[in-house]
């Protein structure tokens, strides 16, 4: 039985999304910038590929995880939903660091 996945270009793009969020959100904890915001990444960033890496062992053969995350959403999946928001709310996340950045002539 083998399963489909995404290229490898985009795991790797994919992971290292979450090691920048992580160090960046390490980094302005220390600096005392948007602190609760960035101990929520933080978090989010160790807890989310985790947990998206559960949820994709559950997907039907001959579907890769992106195909997985749409058929979920379309039924209505709980964790399907809510992993599209965790990963939403880092996406948001990185939009304040970079207005906080542009705001503070730091880019």
């Amino acid at each position: 039985m083998t399963f489909e996945t995404l290229p490898a270009w985009f795991w790797a793009v994919y992971y290292l999304f979450f090691i920048i969020t992580l160090s960046t959100a390490i980094f302005y904890v220390k600096r005392k910038r948007m602190v609760s915001l960035s101990t929520v990444a933080i978090g989010l960033s160790i807890v989310v590929p985790i947990a998206n890496f559960f949820y994709s062992l559950g997907r039907k053969e001959g579907l890769n995880e992106f195909e997985h995350y749409v058929n979920g959403l379309q039924q209505g999946d709980l964790w399907s939903i809510i992993l599209i928001a965790l990963h939403l709310y880092l996406v948001v996340w990185w939009v304040l660091v970079i207005v906080h950045m542009i705001k503070n002539n730091k880019c």
